[in-house]
């Protein structure tokens, strides 16, 4: 549902580096309301790098993190 308080609804603020079919494309800037907004699931603990995702997890594939951005 588009009213429910927990969702996440606007620009996702990707980092858009390298080309659109990289997966950097799709990491998350320090910007992103996707960060810390997930529901932790017990057996996805890394991202699609395989950086560690803590107890408050990203939303997507990726989890933000200091060295992401240039």
């Amino acid at each position: 549902q588009a009213d429910n308080p927990n969702n996440v609804i606007g620009d996702p603020a990707l980092a858009k580096s390298e080309s659109p079919y990289s997966p950097e494309w799709f990491e998350i800037l320090v910007s992103s309301p996707a960060i810390n907004r997930a529901i932790r699931i017990d057996r996805a603990d890394e991202d699609f790098f395989g950086h560690p995702r803590g107890n408050l997890p990203d939303i997507g594939a990726f989890e933000y993190s200091s060295y992401v951005e240039n």
